[in-house]
């Protein structure tokens, strides 16, 4: 009796060495997804999303039920919409966070292994942004969006927007949006390999989420 107990023991002792190597080996393999993401794929995954730019503005203006008073100055209301979209997307892609959350689903040669992906929603920093235009643009307590038609006078501003956006992901607590991503891995030899990239994953379901809102 003592034998078979010490056998299961044993047993139980290498089951759990066992899953805990193979956690080892997935946490492993996800940091190094992760650090691709971070190192090589950003650049060529902003360029694909600034691709639907003006999809998204148009969605984005229509989910939240945004016009212009006056308009006249239509044309500038719209430079200002594609600007928050596009800082949107450098909010996913550049002022993010990507963290591991948990591993699922561990069998002999397959896991999953969700990530989370935290930022801030561009249209959060629109009313500080509006204060900026006022306090350095404005005249006689308002701002004329047609100063966007100037491409200096727009460069400067979305470079304020970026760098605040910035600042803003310094405190978690600012941190409005949370992706899941859910990535599946295989075992090939005795290497954990993800199925799909960080960056295929965020331009599938992204653009498929903002199409359903």
């Amino acid at each position: 009796m003592k034998k078979l107990l010490l056998f299961l023991l044993l047993f139980v002792n290498i089951l759990s060495f066992s899953e805990f190597n193979d956690k080892a080996q997935l946490k492993s393999a996800i940091n190094k997804t992760i650090n691709q993401f971070n190192e090589t794929e950003k650049n060529k995954l902003f360029n694909e999303m600034m691709k639907k730019k003006s999809v998204l503005t148009d969605e984005m203006i229509q989910f939240n039920d945004m016009e212009v008073a006056d308009k006249k100055k239509q044309k500038s209301f719209r430079i200002l919409m594609e600007m928050i979209t596009e800082q949107h997307l450098k909010n996913i892609i550049y002022n993010s966070k990507i963290e591991l959350y948990d591993i699922t689903n561990i069998s002999k040669n397959k896991a999953n292994g969700t990530l989370e992906l935290k930022f801030v929603d561009a249209l959060d920093a629109l009313n500080k942004l509006k204060e900026y235009m006022l306090k350095k643009y404005g005249k006689n307590g308002q701002v004329d969006l047609d100063i966007l038609l100037n491409e200096k006078i727009k460069s400067e501003i979305s470079q304020y927007l970026d760098t605040y956006s910035k600042e803003l992901m310094k405190n978690d607590k600012n941190i409005s949006e949370i992706m899941d991503i859910e990535l599946k891995f295989e075992l090939k030899g005795n290497e954990w390999i993800s199925k799909e990239s960080i960056s295929d994953y965020i331009l599938k379901n992204f653009l498929e989420n903002y199409k359903n809102n």
